[in-house]
């Protein structure tokens, strides 16, 4: 039997409204809808569900709060970060595919698409042990005080530090599942062509650290 299950981690939606001025969430995906809790959909089951609450709860309590509440810039990981970081990636593109339904979409594409998600399914099962070329990058946010940058939209920051979303982005040589968290870009590779140029931002399979990066 499936659950409501939350696209976001609900964490995450109970610290946006703790620590907001309106006690409302917003996301990007649909920015002028105020809500009294994040997007949910019925698709997990309770293994499932079970099975990436663990892993939630080990990243909001090492990595999430000491960064969003404490200010912290660096946190060790263990082999929970790269399955958290890939059950978002996997949230994401099974949940903007469902709502894309109806766009058509070249066969190659869709094969991609495909592909990953059965890769990231497995993965998330136990049935592969490694991501393969499904790599996932996590880009800590910070709050940018000032910059020399052109055109930076005004609310720059607030995107950066409270806002979430969900998409699959890019372009003819790299597609990659995007998810963004308060403070945090989850980046899951579907392709790329340069791999190797993104190393310093990929999450190893057993441990490491988190850490901001330019």
């Amino acid at each position: 039997m499936l659950k409501e299950s939350h696209l976001i981690p609900k964490f995450i939606g109970k610290w946006v409204k703790k620590t907001g001025v309106t006690g409302y969430i917003r996301e990007s995906n649909e920015v002028h809808k105020r809500a009294q809790d994040i997007a949910k959909e019925y698709w997990l089951c309770g293994d499932c569900e079970a099975l990436f609450s663990q892993w939630e709860r080990e990243f909001a309590n090492k990595i999430f709060y000491p960064f969003a509440d404490k200010g912290d810039s660096v946190a060790s990981y263990g082999e929970w970060m790269p399955r958290l970081c890939a059950s978002l990636s996997w949230r994401t593109l099974t949940y903007i595919r469902s709502k894309n339904d109806g766009e058509q979409k070249s066969d190659e594409y869709n094969k991609f698409i495909d592909d990953a998600e059965r890769h990231l399914r497995k993965f998330l099962l136990g049935e592969e042990a490694s991501l393969n070329q499904y790599e996932q990058h996590v880009f800590p946010l910070e709050r940018i005080e000032s910059t020399t940058e052109l055109g930076l939209p005004p609310n720059i920051n607030r995107y950066f530090l409270r806002t979430m979303s969900m998409d699959i982005v890019g372009n003819s040589t790299d597609l990659y599942v995007y998810t963004k968290l308060p403070c945090f870009i989850v980046l899951g590779v579907i392709k790329a062509k340069h791999l190797k140029k993104m190393r310093s931002s990929r999450i190893a399979i057993k441990h490491g650290k988190v850490s901001p990066r330019e």
